[in-house]
């Protein structure tokens, strides 16, 4: 017998004794850790929906409650889950999240902050803590993470889009618009990169440019479910450039 073939027969058993909490926590992080930047947060309940154990039950139980806009609520779930399973990095994450939507910027920075701590191969956690900070208005520290979210994924087109948002915000549209065409090599069809390096485009001064990839984006995001905020948006940025001629 090979010493594969050995130690799948007694890997089951391993499982045997490993805390009640261990056990959950591995269960919801092989649900979640197919994608690195972690299922989006509406879908979660479902992804979650067979799981036994209580930190997994908690945990879709807080992001159902969150995607339906439940912030308080939503929170409690996830302190519970957490409760159960305190080394756990996503629900750190959604907690993060929660927070965020409650307008607690700084106890979603430590909460995403914590996820970094448990899981600092992640690039969702680094992501999150970008997020956080860059609402706490601390846009270089924001800048950071994202860099990191980058070194350890970066092959994925989420994190130079992030980067490229938070440098947006942070005024310097020459690293924006290097991030958010390396965001575009990567994933050609990410329309909010493509809409945002428009933006750092004419925040540079090349209105010309700004307004050619606008109207590339439009060319491309049009009847694409979830871009009619950014359409009406980028309509109304090509009508004010044509207007002052």
């Amino acid at each position: 017998m090979s010493r594969l073939v050995a130690f799948s027969a007694v890997l089951p058993f391993l499982f045997l004794f490993l805390p009640c909490g261990v056990m959950a926590t591995t269960a919801c992080n092989a649900l979640l850790e197919r994608d690195p930047y972690l299922p989006p947060v509406a879908d979660v309940a479902t992804l979650l929906a067979g799981a036994k154990d209580a930190p997994c039950v908690a945990l879709a139980r807080g992001t159902a409650l969150l995607a339906a806009g439940s912030g308080a609520e939503a929170r409690a779930a996830f302190v519970e889950a957490l409760a159960l399973a305190p080394d756990s990095p996503w629900a750190n994450v959604y907690l993060s999240m929660t927070l965020l939507h409650m307008g607690d910027a700084p106890g979603a920075v430590e909460a995403a902050a914590r996820a970094t701590e448990l899981r600092p191969s992640s690039p969702a956690a680094y992501a999150q803590l970008g997020e956080a900070r860059l609402v706490a208005g601390e846009t270089e520290k924001a800048i950071s993470a994202f860099r990191m979210a980058i070194a350890v994924a970066p092959g994925h087109a989420r994190g130079h889009l992030d980067l490229g948002r938070a440098a947006s915000t942070a005024g310097r549209p020459d690293l924006a618009i290097i991030s958010l065409e390396r965001a575009l090599e990567l994933d050609p069809r990410c329309h909010e990169a493509r809409f945002c390096l428009a933006k750092a485009q004419m925040n540079a001064g090349d209105v010309r440019t700004g307004c050619a990839t606008l109207e590339e984006y439009v060319r491309l995001a049009a009847g694409v479910a979830g871009e009619e905020d950014r359409l009406a948006r980028a309509h109304e940025l090509l009508a004010r450039f044509a207007r002052a001629g």
